[in-house]
């Protein structure tokens, strides 16, 4: 390739919703269904979602990957329905209240939803979600700064991690889209 490739670079011009999108996996989250192995049936986690539920390990790590928040973006990004803004940042928030961050000071993220892999699956998916989100007449300054302020974080933490082979790949990969 003789010139880079941006991938948010504006010039991705959102859809203009025909009614054609299928929704049913965006439904489905809002009802606290999250796809957590593809091909298989979404796990209900509950009215308020139940982010410690007790999961495999594996399993646990995916649900911290944010691959919902993904989900939700893509539906509000091909319907402009702003249900999918709202109920994802709901979402998001509740995650932060009941997952937070371990202290600062503790620089040892090698499980759990701070695992350097999580971080650098989560990375990405809310950096696009923003994308998606950013011309909604719905999202406000707070969301934004919330939204940056997980990103930071997350930026922040991923700096500090030593990761090697495919976890490194996707630890620093998930950075590297801040620059």
């Amino acid at each position: 390739r003789a010139t880079p490739t941006y991938f948010l670079n504006g010039l991705e011009a959102q859809p203009i919703p025909d009614g054609s999108y299928n929704t049913a996996a965006a439904d489905g989250v809002l009802d606290h269904y999250f796809t957590l192995v593809y091909g298989q049936s979404a796990a209900f986690l509950g009215e308020d979602v139940d982010w410690n539920a007790p999961l495999s390990f594996e399993l646990s790590n995916v649900l911290h990957r944010h691959h919902w928040v993904e989900t939700l973006a893509d539906a509000y990004w091909n319907t402009s329905d702003p249900k999918y803004l709202t109920g994802c940042l709901a979402l998001m928030r509740e995650w932060r209240q009941e997952v937070p961050p371990p202290d600062r000071a503790n620089t040892t993220y090698s499980l759990g939803p701070y695992r350097g892999l999580e971080m650098g699956h989560r990375l990405p998916i809310w950096v696009n979600a923003l994308y998606r989100f950013r011309n909604s007449p719905q999202l406000r300054d707070e969301d934004i700064s919330f939204i940056l302020s997980v990103i930071e974080e997350s930026a922040h933490r991923m700096s500090q991690i030593s990761a090697f082979a495919n976890h490194g790949t996707k630890t620093y990969g998930g950075a590297a889209i801040l620059g």
